[in-house]
């Protein structure tokens, strides 16, 4: 099966640097001014939001040089077929792998699938953290308190 292309404009992305493309298997290209041909433009996980991101390259004249976008949405908004679409959406991935951002892996739902990420700034104390099930970082074991020891 022929992979599917299509150009990314201005239109999408202001200031945008073209020639640029998306491809149905999660994939951006674009010209580099460098190398002086079409490149695969390197992706990368954010470890803050557990997106695929990538950089693209914008105008010379623009302010910032290149800009960083997830990759999942463009792809979905590309591919999907499906029209005015909002301009946030919660997209999740049937594998459960966020790196992997083919059209035939995303699908749409109303609300992201987290796990409950605990931050350690709101628990502070280790009263907090008891309450949660945590061992707080006073209270540690030692090897008299297990009972392997203890027999």
């Amino acid at each position: 099966m022929a992979e599917k292309r299509i150009y990314l404009t201005e239109e999408d992305i202001p200031d945008l640097d073209t020639p640029c493309y998306v491809t149905d298997k999660g994939e951006v290209y674009q010209f580099s001014r460098r190398e002086n041909r079409i490149i695969q433009r390197t992706m990368y996980l954010d470890k803050r939001t557990n997106y695929l991101r990538v950089s693209i390259s914008l105008k010379k004249g623009s302010k910032n040089n290149t800009t960083s976008l997830c990759l999942a949405p463009i792809v979905y908004r590309c591919f999907s077929g499906e029209e005015d679409l909002p301009k946030k959406m919660h997209l999740n991935y049937y594998d459960g792998n966020p790196a992997n951002c083919s059209i035939s892996n995303l699908y749409r739902t109303d609300k992201i699938n987290r796990n409950k990420v605990l931050h350690k700034r709101k628990y502070t104390t280790c009263k907090e953290l008891r309450k949660l099930g945590i061992q707080g970082y006073d209270e540690t074991l030692t090897l008299s308190d297990l009972d392997s020891i203890k027999c």
